[in-house]
């Protein structure tokens, strides 16, 4: 079983007038955007372990198969709020009839590297997908990362390449293609 990754650089700064351009312009009475910087406030907790639980069966993963993996709003607060050198910025969707996240996406920015962002997860829930969620999510996470942190001159992503969704958003933002890797899975 194997799974090919894409790798893809974005250089920074993007002009304002871009991300403007670029912003999907979600309606208001369906869908709202909400970014946090390192650190998730306490309300989004639980509905981010349930997009953590989907995000190990959700994302395109080729062929393999993996279980899903076991999330709760303690893991959350562990991972996302204790204190840390890694700077990080997430932006969430909310559904707003429903008020529950559906989306989410993050960018991290390690010591070693302050030049050098990376793009971990994003995840729009399948049954919210086709409404320009995930491109909304990462348009204001990039504003969030330009403005805290304007040192950063590149953004580094991956995804698998049968993710055809997100690669074409990635690839809308000024994303481009630097490498390729493969995964291969043994069944034991």
């Amino acid at each position: 079983m194997t799974q090919t990754h894409i790798s893809q650089d974005l250089a920074l700064p993007l002009p304002a007038d871009t991300l403007t351009a670029l912003d999907p312009g979600l309606d208001p009475t369906a869908y709202g955007v909400e970014t946090a910087v390192n650190a998730l406030p306490e309300e989004w907790l639980e509905d981010r372990a349930l997009l953590a639980r989907r995000m190990s069966t959700d994302a395109p993963m080729g062929d393999i198969a993996l279980d899903e993996q076991e999330w709760d709003a303690e893991r959350v607060r562990r991972q996302w709020n204790t204190p840390s050198p890694i700077w990080a910025v997430e932006s969430v969707v909310r559904h707003v009839p429903s008020g529950h996240l559906v989306g989410f996406t993050d960018i991290v920015v390690r010591p070693g590297t302050p030049q050098l962002a990376v793009q971990t997860d994003t995840l729009v829930l399948h049954e919210h997908r086709g409404h320009a969620l995930g491109q909304a999510l990462k348009v204001a996470n990039l504003r969030a990362l330009q403005q805290e942190k304007p040192e950063v001159t590149a953004v580094r992503t991956w995804n698998a390449d049968s993710n055809v969704h997100m690669i074409a958003i990635n690839e809308r933002l000024g994303f481009r293609p630097v490498g390729w890797s493969r995964e291969w899975a043994k069944d034991l």
